[in-house]
């Protein structure tokens, strides 16, 4: 019975057991850390939600244009021709304004990093960045299902994992950020 790997800011672990736990698979993309971590419903919500701030802020935004744009098109049904025009105009700016968030709202979800919010090709240092590769973590629900894919740059990932999930000794000496002033909540002089 796998139980939750997730901690607290105090390096507290949940250790919820339980048959059907959410879990995310994170794979470095220099071969560090391939890992399967399991998270009870609680902290996966907590964790996405934190992973997923500004898309779901955009999300958002775009349900309530598209919930007014349905109302203004019920109103165009039923009116007269002489106020159609102007809701005509009134719904293509919708529509426009529509498109240009989901296209911010897919570079939040696909070009930017999720740690540092920097974009994927433009690190904020040169040492966030290792090659070309990046580090993701696919999310998925108790049964399987995935619910998100999250990119990082390769040393902002292992940042991320080592001050968000419980490891062991054996895989925190694998996983050191190289960068200088990235600081994780361990001490690796003692593994």
């Amino acid at each position: 019975m796998p139980s939750c790997s997730s901690m607290n800011f105090a390096g507290v672990r949940c250790a919820r057991k339980t048959d059907d736990l959410p879990y995310f698979i994170y794979h470095d993309a220099h071969g560090r850390l391939d890992k399967v971590v399991y998270l009870c419903l609680d902290d996966s919500n907590r964790i996405l939600g934190q992973l997923m701030e500004a898309e779901l802020g955009y999300t958002r935004l775009i349900d309530s244009l598209r919930k007014k744009a349905d109302y203004i098109r019920g109103l165009v049904r039923q009116e007269v021709s002489t106020k159609n025009e102007s809701r005509q105009k009134e719904l293509k700016v919708l529509y426009e304004k529509i498109k240009r968030f989901n296209e911010i709202r897919n570079i939040e979800r696909n070009r930017k990093c999720r740690f540092c919010g920097h974009p994927l090709n433009e690190p904020e240092e040169s040492k966030d960045q290792i090659g070309r590769k990046y580090s993701h973590a696919t999310f998925h629900s108790d049964i399987g299902k995935r619910r998100a894919d999250i990119l990082f740059h390769s040393e902002c990932g292992i940042t991320w994992i080592s001050n968000t999930i419980y490891m062991e000794k054996k895989d925190l000496k694998y996983i050191q950020p190289l960068r200088v002033k990235q600081h994780t909540m361990f001490s690796f002089e003692n593994c």
